[in-house]
Formats: C-alpha cells, structure tokens, sequence
C-alpha cells in the first residue's frame, strides 16, 4: 500500500496548512469576556498583531476584536464577548484560529458532541460587507487447493455455529475470525455446516456474499473434508478491506441459490479510526476505499475507508500514519476535506495549543527520506547495492519459486541469505519486479507478512535495483534469520506489495 512520502496533492494551495495557527476548547466560566491566546503562538508571532483584529467565519462574517497586551499574555478582550454570543459558541466547543494576514484569524468550530462543524457555520453570506453493487471477480484467481498437512481439526477451530442467532432470527450463520491463513490464501466453509443447511450439489453452482447492497460470486471446490472458495474471495477481500482480527458472520439467507449476507464485526486491537457520523452521513456516499491523509509539510499517508455496520472508520494503513507521524494522546486532530478521498490533517499539541513546528516545515528533497518516514530503531541498514556486486551473483540466489506459483497462481521469489544480505540487506528481483509489479502503484513502501504480523519496510530503486532501505534490520532481527535461511516471498497483494514470507531453516 502506498504511504508517507509522497508529496504529490489535490489542487489546493498546501501554504494554508502552513499558516501559524492555533486551538482552544471553548471554556464558559474561562473564555466569557476574554480569551488568553496560548503563549506558544504569541512567542513566535505575537509581536506583529495588531491593535485591532478580524476574527472570519466560515460563513464569510468578520468580527471585530482588540488585543489586549499585558505582561502575563496576550488577549482577546474588547469584542470577544460579541464574537461568542453571536456565533452561538458553547461549553466544550473546539476552536481553531488560523492567521490569514495580518491581524486576520480564520476562525472554525467543531462541535464537541458530533465533531463536525455545524451547518449554520458554513452557510456563506452574500454580503462581503457584513461586520459582526455487484461486479465480475476480475484478477483475482486465489485457486488454492487445501494443504496436505492441514487437518480438519485445524480447518474447525475457526469455525463458529451461531446458536444464538440461529434462534433469534432463523437463519444459520457461521463466523469467522480472519486469520493470515484467510487473509492471504482461501476462505474455508465448514463441511459439518454445509451438510446440515445446504444440499451438496448447490457446490458446482458457486455462491453470493452480500453485504450494504452489493454482491460478490464466488466459485467454489471441494475435496472429501473441506470445501474452499476458489474465485472471488481476494476481491471480496480486497472490496471491504478486511485485515487480521476482524469477525465476519456470514448468514444463509437462501439455501438454495446459496447466498450469504454478510456481517463485518471489528474486534479489539485493530487500529482504527471513526469518522464522525454526522460527517459521514453529509459526505460519506461520495468517500473512496483508498483515501490520503496530507499533514501540512505535504506528506501524503494512504489509508482505506471501511465501512461497517458501526460506521466508517480509517483502518489499513491508519496506525502507520500515527505512529510516522508521532501522534500521542489527547491531541487534537482537524480533518479537512480537499478533493475527492483527499484529507488535509492538522495537529494541535495537548499542551501549547499549537502546531507542532516539524508538522508545517516544508520537506526538501533532500530531508524526505530522514523526515518522512519512521525509521527503525537502531536500524539505519541504508545500503545502496554495492557497485561491486556483480548481477549474476544476485541471479544465483534468486529463484522464481515455480513449484509455488503452480500450486495457487501467486508469483513467488525466494532468496537463500548470505553474510550479506544478514549484514547489509536484501533486493528484490528486478526481474520480478518488472514481470509482477511494474503496473503497481509508484510507492516506497512494501509489507512483509509472518504468521500474523505485519512489517513495513521502505525500498529505494535504482539503475533497475529494488533494495530494502529501512526496515530490514528489525525484520531480520525478530525473526531470527541467519546465512543459510531461504525466504520464501509469494505477492499476495500486487496493489498495496504485500508478500505474505515463511522459511526453510538448515
């Protein structure tokens, strides 16, 4: 998936995010004739207001207030009490200022209840003067027959027979907790759950899975203990962006066509974000899968939008972009719509009130890879290949795996670890790069996946050379690879790179 880095953005001009700005949570007993403005923001630009300010609505009205300059701050004081009576500002309401020119603030409200601006807000005035479905499973061919080894014990474990709302609805219904084995290979279907709903013959035919009106086919095989789906899962998959840890309920709700209904159940410990219901409801309809989430240095994260029963919340790729950037508790966060899935964030430090300074500098060329990624700890394995390293030397430890791709149509590379690669990095093919990944998305950024866990690892390409830049070290490190290992690495998801990795030891 693509993430920070990426400093291409919408139409907008990216200096507003810039602009030296500040927050306050409106306090009635505090802010009632006054309002102190934090000392961080003063600091660095208090000396320049003016006497006489402007403090501009959404709606375009401008309002009138005088700062008053004392030895212990700076305040908002003649006018203020006319500001708050004629906006309708409340107890708890989040304010934002923004300093448009000078002695010029754009002021913005967010309610503290449903966190979005109010409509009234926004309702432009006239006068400038006033003062005061279902698709075809395409590409997506996740043919996997059952492995040997796997039991039938194994196959049942995930596998939950709702009682419970079999009684209350009459439906049966089965669930499942997507593990890495359903997140990157197939969907099993509880033979013991098919024999007693459905009839045997309704296999050759396939199924539906539906979900918030629209329908996903699938195909379907079977053996003598299992039955997987063939076709389909990986965009069903891929459509609703399911990850590890999420409870799917699937519900018979017609036994003879075999059509499931499907329910989407979060579970705790996945790391996301709800978007405010009032917002979603105005907005939601026209929200993209993919969106970006832009910080004001122009750094752009990608995160998918996923839309449950419970609400629309930012998942996949969510706690890399608080974890790059260094988001803590109790900060406050603006979310600004530009363009189509396209978020320009803002940041407001807990105890300034302000900005974070490294949020609003603009990166140079030259700072992007120091600044805009999170690099692991004591892991600066920044290796460029070595100009020394010949090609056939790479070639003769990269293998395109063939015994793999037949089994289940995955392209899969493995490489058998040197000195060199355990003390410096590893490459991926170019060869299979450019057969498997050359209409990929242009990113930085690919995912390794070992039973259950998740590594981002930040690349860097040239003179047709992929290397590892950051991330390898760590990668190495807890999953304890020495020279001699191979590494198997089959692309499960050509869009957001992802290879789902095991290994076989000497």
């Amino acid at each position: 998936m693509e993430a920070d880095g990426s400093n291409s953005g919408p139409n907008v001009d990216p200096a507003y995010e810039r602009l030296p700005a500040f927050m306050a949570v409106f306090e009635q007993g505090r802010f009632h004739d006054d309002m102190r403005l934090p000392d961080a923001f003063i600091g660095f630009h208090g000396h320049d207001l003016p006497f006489d300010c402007r403090l501009v609505w959404p709606n375009g009205i401008r309002y009138r207030v005088r700062v008053l300059k004392l030895g212990h701050g700076f305040f908002f004081a003649s006018g203020w009490r006319d500001f708050v009576r004629a906006t309708g500002i409340v107890n708890g309401d989040v304010l934002t200022f923004t300093l448009v020119d000078v002695g010029i603030f754009n002021v913005k409200r967010f309610d503290s209840e449903t966190h979005c601006p109010p409509q009234g807000d926004v309702d432009v005035v006239e006068d400038d003067n006033v003062e005061g479905s279902h698709g075809p499973d395409i590409d997506s061919s996740d043919n996997y027959l059952p492995s040997g080894t796997e039991s039938e014990t194994t196959m049942d474990e995930d596998y939950v027979d709702d009682s419970r709302a079999l009684s209350i609805d009459g439906f049966p219904t089965f669930i499942v907790t997507l593990t890495p084995a359903n997140i990157n290979r197939r969907l099993d279907i509880s033979y013991g759950f098919w024999r007693r709903h459905i009839p045997m013959g309704a296999i050759q035919a396939g199924l539906y899975l539906v979900t918030d009106g629209r329908m996903w086919r699938c195909t379907l095989k079977h053996n003598s203990t299992t039955i997987w789906v063939k076709q389909g899962w990986a965009r069903f998959k891929h459509d609703n962006n399911l990850v590890e840890g999420v409870r799917c309920h699937f519900k018979l709700v017609d036994a003879f066509v075999v059509q499931f209904h499907v329910e989407i159940e979060l579970c705790k410990g996945i790391s996301i974000k709800r978007l405010p219901p009032q917002w979603v409801a105005e907005y939601g309809n026209d929200l993209p899968f993919d969106c970006r989430l832009v910080m004001p240095n122009g750094c752009s994260w990608q995160v998918r939008a996923l839309r449950i029963a419970s609400g629309c919340h930012f998942c996949v790729g969510w706690s890399e972009f608080r974890s790059g950037n260094n988001i803590s508790h109790g900060e406050k966060l603006t979310f600004t719509l530009v363009d189509v899935g396209i978020f320009h964030v803002k940041r407001y430090k807990s105890g300034t009130g302000c900005p974070p300074r490294c949020d609003c500098a603009a990166l140079t060329e030259e700072e992007e890879d120091d600044e805009v990624y999170t690099p692991d700890i004591d892991s600066s394995d920044d290796y460029p290949p070595s100009d020394v390293e010949s090609e056939s030397a790479d070639d003769s430890d990269y293998d395109a795996d063939r015994s793999a791709l037949d089994e289940d149509e995955y392209p899969t590379w493995s490489l058998k670890l040197t000195k060199s690669n355990t003390k410096r990095t590893i490459e991926i093919p170019n060869e299979f790069w450019q057969l498997h990944l050359r209409a990929a998305p242009k990113q930085s950024v690919v995912h390794f996946l070992v039973d259950g866990q998740t590594w981002r690892l930040l690349i860097k390409h040239r003179s047709g050379k992929f290397w590892v830049k950051h991330g390898w070290r760590r990668f190495k490190d807890a999953n304890a690879l020495i020279p001699g290992v191979r590494c198997h690495f089959k692309l499960v998801d050509a869009q957001d790179i992802q290879f789902y990795v095991w290994f076989d030891r000497p």
